[in-house]
């Protein structure tokens, strides 16, 4: 990465959002913005043979190819390059059109959250990490689809928590409970879902928010 920061590539065809993006960003302690590109056509082009550590991709590029087939023609070159995708649509369907084909490091987030900072900066240092991100408003849309009766309602709560990206500590803040509260919550949530903590091939928290849009650990 360039001077440790996390190295960023924008695709936006919308050249104000881009800008926007751009400037949000900036604010961003540890973060830079080394390209931007209006279509999937140029970022394929444009990135040569290093790619950035995160790509932001809007998933309407106009014509040509859109957000979510570029995903998947990066991840064919580079399998852990993280992808954050943009969208106006609220719709698990396109989530669901991400989740098998990226499996970890991505992010599907409405343009609306993306505008703050805050939220920008949770999402891409997640799926920097190698997490699953997912909106608030697909969080809401994914409760209402898929329940899961064997959570309490705090479990529940917590789980949409981590599938946001949220670190134990921020966590804690926003449940108002001790961090090592949080931590033995989070492992009940794991053993109640049926995921192995100690499965090295796996980061459960990816798999604790798979498990949250209907898709049993594996």
């Amino acid at each position: 990465m360039m001077d440790d920061r996390l190295e960023i590539a924008l695709v936006e065809d919308e050249q104000l959002l881009r800008g926007l993006l751009e400037s949000t960003l900036s604010r961003v302690p540890d973060m830079v913005v080394t390209a931007t590109f209006g279509t999937a056509e140029e970022a394929l082009a444009g990135m040569g043979t290093r790619p950035p550590d995160v790509v932001l991709c809007d998933i309407d590029l106009g014509p040509g190819m859109d957000g979510i087939a570029l995903a998947k023609e990066l991840r064919k070159r580079w399998p852990e390059l993280a992808i954050a995708i943009l969208s106006n649509h609220a719709d698990l369907a396109y989530v669901e059109a991400l989740r098998r084909p990226l499996g970890k490091s991505w992010a599907y987030m409405l343009k609306k959250s993306a505008l703050s900072v805050d939220s920008l900066d949770r999402c891409i240092r997640s799926v920097a990490a190698g997490l699953v991100v997912l909106d608030p408003e697909i969080i809401a849309s994914a409760q209402a689809h898929f329940a899961k009766p064997q959570l309490t309602g705090r479990s529940a709560e917590l789980l949409s928590y981590i599938a946001q990206g949220y670190s134990n500590a921020a966590i804690a803040n926003k449940c108002a409970l001790s961090e090592r509260s949080v931590e033995r919550l989070i492992s009940q949530i794991y053993l109640d879902l049926g995921i192995e903590v100690g499965n090295t091939a796996s980061n459960p928290r990816v798999l604790a928010t798979l498990a949250f849009l209907g898709e049993r650990p594996r």
